[in-house]
């Protein structure tokens, strides 16, 4: 049984609230067998302070573990690889309440958080549109579909995992680096993206990076990693979202708790020297198993 910590009146800091709240934390310090639920630590917090709850905290979780029961231990070229426009000249793609969340629970008393719940996914398929093109001079451009092997059991989310890398010396030299996680619809019973199921473009997903300007060399990559998983987009992907490149996509810097880093890879690199005589360049990608040559 969980004991809550009669509460007083008093705004968070006053001396009354704080001399209460310290006695209070002794007693729980000294007594290992009287769990403590999230609210009382959050009173103990705001009244006596981090450090006072900080080291109550640290005390009980050196205790001993109790005899019986279950332990659990806390513990600027134009570069496209989507949909929509370049946002700085490049396209890449198409916290809460932790109490009213339901994510606090606790070891000993103690809260720590929960993990995410597993969800059901499924592996990618790629099938090529068309490329991938050898541009010249690190430019490239390759359009895919996505597919998964079983309809979907319940509405879903194709996510692709983007780790991007553009380096250009000589004229026009820059560098730039990108890491996000965007994002395609699969409705329940399909086993393919809006996009190809609805007849709305027709491609998932384009590579694309303009030629580097003349008298330049470098390389430019792409790195994806795609699965699809059932289940609602995370509240923080977002359309147009400022802190990616990846369009009209819904996308997030932040990786999704259940994103295991498994996936399909969906890769391309481009390398050239236009200072040498003659001029080189190779654009190679990866489409699962399947390695292909730029033409």
């Amino acid at each position: 049984m969980t004991q809550s910590l009669e509460r007083l009146p008093e705004k968070p800091g006053s001396e009354k609230g704080k001399a209460h709240a310290s006695a209070k934390a002794a007693e729980y310090r000294g007594s290992l067998d009287v769990p403590l639920d999230a609210a009382t630590l959050l009173y103990l917090q705001h009244q006596a302070g981090n450090a006072a709850t900080s080291d109550l905290l640290t005390t009980r979780s050196r205790a001993a573990a109790p005899a019986t029961g279950p332990i659990t231990t806390a513990g600027p070229p134009d570069v496209r690889a989507g949909k929509g426009t370049p946002m700085d000249g490049v396209l890449a793609g198409r916290q809460s309440d932790l109490l009213s969340s339901g994510l606090v629970v606790q070891t000993w008393g103690i809260p720590v958080l929960a993990a995410a719940p597993a969800r059901t996914s499924q592996t990618v398929s790629i099938t090529n549109v068309s490329g991938p093109k050898d541009l010249g001079r690190g430019g490239f451009d390759w359009k895919v579909w996505f597919n998964i092997g079983t309809a979907a059991g319940t509405d879903g989310w194709v996510i692709q995992e983007i780790n991007a890398s553009f380096k250009t010396e000589g004229a026009g030299g820059s560098t730039r680096s990108y890491h996000f996680w965007e994002a395609w619809q699969l409705k329940k019973g399909k086993t393919q993206t809006i996009y190809q199921d609805e007849s709305l473009d027709d491609n998932d997903d384009q590579y694309y990076s303009a030629p580097a300007a003349t008298g330049s060399k470098g390389s430019n990559k792409v790195v994806g990693n795609v699965k699809f998983y059932e289940g609602a987009l995370p509240a923080d992907f977002k359309t147009n979202n400022p802190s990616t490149v990846a369009g009209i996509l819904n996308s997030t810097t932040t990786k999704p708790d259940f994103w295991d880093g498994s996936g399909t890879d969906h890769s391309i690199t481009a390398t050239w020297d236009d200072t040498a005589s003659p001029s080189k360049h190779t654009v190679k990608a990866v489409m699962g198993s399947t390695n292909l040559d730029g033409t």
